[in-house]
């Protein structure tokens, strides 16, 4: 089962469509299909009335009744405790009695860890952390720690970054092939968030050399152009303003930027050329973007760079 293609189709529902499915899952309540169609579908409309309440059912039960399966690890599943908080109580006691009854069972572990990542984080961090024990070869708990760290540290080099880098290098040097290139693709921003520019820097070289070998890869177009970004930003840091600005460029030369192109590490570069006086290379870079993407932000900068003034492109600077 195409349980992605579930949860599309399931957004897309009509009200009509729906009570069908409801009344299918009387007749047969075990029908995962219908349940993650009407998950995907009240997850979407949870602001209209009543639908909220209806949402967290379906979610609830799929975490009672089938905490191992990917449904209980997607997206919709999300009941978020601000809000929910009796709701969320009732899941995060369901979770906590599965992983109580069988506490090595690292698919639930998974499930469970996904669940809380952005709702408990000690939480999270503390069963992402049991898999790794569990499991100390698989990069997967490396990934999914150097993940929630890096979040957790809002963008600023503290403790939280620096774990997320060691999480992400240890990935980076157990995977091979295909999986190495994967691990290194976030390694440049990691670094750069943790304080090191120059181990950013050739995090990115390294990904630049090796990127031409995956071409065919989805990652393909953020690796090109994060690493860019990381090696111009390293260079205007050095005092290199001519380096800087061939590093943007070719950012965008050989791949459009991705749709994370206005990450942390772009904005405080173009942030930096702005301050440098290169507003020549950053109107250029965002004009480009401007043509393939549609955050309004680019306009909104652009029009404010072409009337003479500085934006503030990004929150505080390396």
């Amino acid at each position: 089962m195409d349980w992605e293609n579930c949860i599309l189709v399931g957004s897309q529902l009509s009200p009509s469509q729906v009570d069908e499915l409801e009344i299918a899952l009387i007749r047969d309540p075990i029908c995962l299909s219908a349940r993650a169609k009407l998950l995907s579908y009240y997850w979407s409309h949870e602001r209209e009335n009543g639908m909220r309440e209806k949402h967290h059912e379906h979610a609830l039960w799929i975490i009672q009744n089938h905490p191992e399966h990917d449904l209980a690890a997607c997206v919709p599943i999300e009941i978020a405790p601000e809000a929910n908080s009796d709701w969320f109580e009732r899941a995060k006691e369901s979770w906590l009695g599965h992983l109580d009854n069988d506490s090595r069972n690292l698919k639930v572990l998974a499930n469970a860890a996904s669940f809380f990542g952005e709702s408990d984080f000690e939480l999270a961090l503390s069963l992402y952390e049991r898999g790794k024990r569990l499991e100390p070869g698989n990069v997967f708990w490396n990934e999914r720690l150097a993940l929630i760290l890096h979040l957790r540290s809002h963008g600023m080099p503290n403790e939280f970054a620096n774990r997320a880098l060691e999480e992400q290098n240890q990935a980076y040097e157990l995977s091979a092939g295909q999986a190495k290139f994967v691990a290194l693709v976030p390694l440049p921003e990691y670094a750069v968030n943790a304080g090191q520019l120059a181990l950013a820097a050739s995090y990115s070289h390294s990904l630049l050399d090796c990127s031409v070998k995956h071409r065919d890869n989805p990652l393909f177009g953020s690796a090109v152009h994060e690493a860019n970004i990381t090696v111009a930003l390293h260079a205007i840091v050095a005092g290199d303003m001519s380096k800087a600005v061939t590093y943007l460029e070719r950012s965008y030369a050989d791949t459009c930027p991705p749709v994370n192109f206005l990450n942390a590490n772009t904005r405080m570069l173009l942030q930096r050329l702005l301050s440098a006086g290169e507003t020549g290379a950053v109107l250029k870079y965002l004009r480009y973007c401007q043509k393939r993407h549609t955050d309004r932000r680019i306009v909104t900068w652009i029009h404010s760079i072409e009337s003479g003034i500085t934006p503030q492109i990004a929150r505080h600077l390396v």
